[in-house]
């Protein structure tokens, strides 16, 4: 009787066995090892296991039909994650700074996922997957598995069933909660003088603010809204400094004060007795094994700057410094001085060397049209032109004497230089008969002064080489013109031009030294000289700039 009842007990386990149920036994230490190998050591690849399987005794995890495997995407980078069994086939974790999940199950293979069915729920109402074939399998580097997907769970509750086709009792659930701990809520925050309280506005605690000096500020007194959960967050003081950044725990040690029932907590200020950057640190944590710090929410940061107190400097080392400062400035101001006078000295001199440059100049050009002006009238003797020869050696005496009396100077009046011009070109037109014209505009002052003899030698150059062979032909040109600041003047006559400046003669070479001289000693004003030639004339533009 008892052989058939043994073999009817074994004839119901195998049937049991048959229908697809799990059945559970403590692994050897040997199959522990393997296994989280398997999904823990490949790198690129790597997963966490998230059922109990191995961490409890064997009879605590006897309802769990199938070992489950996430891959945690982080909000920022400190994260923990735990896990604990409620009660028959249902496992619970909860998460932190948990952006997404992926989840995987090697329970399932190839060769049996047509057995199995998974689904995923958000919050206990929205279907994110339903009934599902496992269909996609992978493989690291040491074992192949169902993959089932990537979910959103930032701080919303994922539940993930898997089930056997058919059999409700072979059926697990996991329960992944990501809601974290909310940040805390700052009521107020002081800075406690021997004077009195200074408060904080938001703004202030949004942007930073500063503390006066760190010999007066006694405490920060920081004030939060009070919850259940005061006790989970933690109070930081971070100080920045150039090697390496300090940070104190002031800790989560609450207090209540007489006048309301929120929470305080006091920073002493020997902690940020140096003056510099700080950073109040305010986050939610829980301890883990090894007593381990671990955030699970969202940190608050209060910054604020130690300004340095009043500097003291004895009287000595005052009067040490106006010495030294009397002493350098005295000193720099004596090689200043003595760098002016250098200067100048410098300018004087090099004036002077242009100056005498430009006599020579000078004392070239006047013999240069005496001499063209005696040729004039000793041709006009030869012609027997007596009466022309005395008109023009009338006019010749009258030029000559101004060239004269106004030789030591540089400058000389427009209206001066257009006298001149007009005895010269009235003493030209009696040998050769041709015609000219002096314009001056109705807005130049004929007593502004110009450098002297600067229009005669072209002049005397357009009569020799423009239009001495037309006679009556012949018209010359001379406009004076002013434009804001600078003065304009223009020689045009109607002869046939030469085929470059070097042709003009002798006269206009010494012009041109003469202009590069005049702008070496007048350097806040220039001289610019064009020469236009063509077949129909010649025309000569010299434009004192910022002259005025």
């Amino acid at each position: 009787m008892k052989k058939y009842f043994l073999f009817i007990a074994g004839l119901i386990v195998l049937l049991f066995n048959q229908n697809g149920v799990a059945q559970h036994k403590a692994p050897t230490q040997a199959e522990m090892e393997r296994f989280m190998h398997n999904m823990t050591a490949d790198s690129t690849d790597r997963w966490e296991y998230s059922s109990v399987h191995f961490f409890n005794e064997p009879y605590a995890q006897q309802d769990l039909k199938f070992d489950v495997w996430i891959k945690q995407h982080l909000i920022d980078k400190i994260h923990y994650f735990f896990s604990y069994r409620n009660k028959g086939n249902v496992l619970s974790a909860q998460l932190y700074n948990t952006e997404s999940l992926e989840l995987a199950t090697t329970s399932i293979t190839p060769a049996n996922a047509n057995k199995y069915q998974y689904r995923v729920v958000i919050n206990d109402s929205v279907e994110l997957l339903p009934w599902t074939t496992p269909s996609v399998f992978r493989s690291n580097k040491f074992t192949t598995y169902a993959y089932l997907g990537k979910f959103n769970c930032k701080h919303k509750t994922l539940k993930l069933i898997i089930a056997e086709k058919g059999n409700k009792r072979n059926e697990s659930t996991f329960i992944y909660n990501s809601d974290d701990i909310p940040p805390v809520k700052i009521n107020n925050l002081f800075v406690q003088y021997p004077t009195g309280l200074s408060g904080t506005s938001v703004s202030d605690r949004q942007k930073g603010f500063g503390i006066l000096s760190v010999k007066n500020a006694e405490s920060i007194n920081l004030n939060i809204e009070s919850t259940s959960q005061n006790e989970l967050y933690h109070v930081y003081l971070k100080r920045e400094s150039t090697g390496k950044d300090s940070i104190t725990a002031i800790g989560n040690n609450w207090e209540h004060n007489f006048s309301s029932l929120d929470p305080e907590v006091y920073i002493s200020g020997l902690l940020f007795s140096k003056p510099g950057r700080y950073t109040i640190i305010i986050r939610p944590e829980t301890t883990a094994g090894y007593k381990q710090q671990i955030i699970i929410g969202r940190e608050v940061r209060v910054r604020f700057t130690v300004l340095p107190g009043p500097v003291r400097i004895s009287v000595k080392t005052v009067e040490l410094i106006i010495v030294i400062l009397l002493t350098t400035g005295g000193f720099m101001f004596m090689m200043y001085r003595r760098q002016q006078r250098q200067k100048l000295a410098r300018e004087a001199q090099n004036k002077q060397i242009a100056t005498l440059q430009l006599q020579s100049v000078r004392a070239q050009l006047n013999p240069h049209f005496i001499f063209n002006a005696l040729a004039g009238i000793q041709n006009l003797i030869n012609k027997n032109a007596v009466e022309d020869a005395n008109k023009y050696l009338t006019r010749f005496a009258r030029l000559t004497r101004n060239v004269l009396d106004e030789g030591h100077r540089d400058l000389v009046s427009i209206e001066q230089e257009i006298s001149l011009l007009d005895d010269y070109l009235q003493m030209e037109q009696t040998r050769f008969g041709f015609r000219f014209n002096i314009n001056v505009a109705n807005n130049v002052d004929k007593q502004i002064e110009i450098p002297a003899m600067l229009i005669q030698p072209f002049a005397e150059n357009a009569v020799k080489h423009g239009i001495s062979s037309l006679k009556d032909k012949g018209i010359i040109s001379i406009n004076i013109d002013e434009v804001d600041t600078d003065i304009t003047l223009t020689i045009h006559d109607n002869g046939k031009g030469f085929n470059k400046p070097a042709g003009a003669g002798k006269g206009i070479k010494l012009c041109e030294e003469r202009i590069a001289l005049l702008n070496s000693i007048y350097k806040k004003s220039t001289i610019l000289l064009r020469i236009e030639t063509r077949d129909e004339g010649t025309t000569i533009t010299i434009h004192l700039k910022n002259w005025l």
